[in-house]
């Protein structure tokens, strides 16, 4: 997870914040608050309108591959929009 490798330990690692300002401290708290964690590192409205353009919402997956160039970000189909394709087609 992004929070072990930027967050945990003593050697100059980045500090993250929830929404209420209090330090988060644990990855077990990172992932119980995803929004406030990914948004640390990602523009998280950016990533849930990309979602939201493809019928999407964001499951908090986001795979960086080789040469930083191309991101796969992983979301879930949603039910609404199931329904909407199969009655255009």
């Amino acid at each position: 997870m992004i929070f072990n490798v930027f967050c945990s330990g003593t050697d100059n690692k980045l500090n993250i914040y929830d929404y209420n300002g209090e330090k988060i401290h644990t990855q077990q708290a990172a992932v119980s608050m995803k929004d406030t964690s990914f948004n640390a590192f990602f523009d998280l409205k950016k990533i849930t309108e990309v979602c939201m353009e493809n019928g999407l919402k964001f499951a908090h997956n986001v795979y960086i591959l080789p040469g930083a160039k191309t991101v796969r970000i992983l979301g879930n189909l949603q039910k609404n929009n199931i329904s909407r394709k199969m009655h255009n087609k």
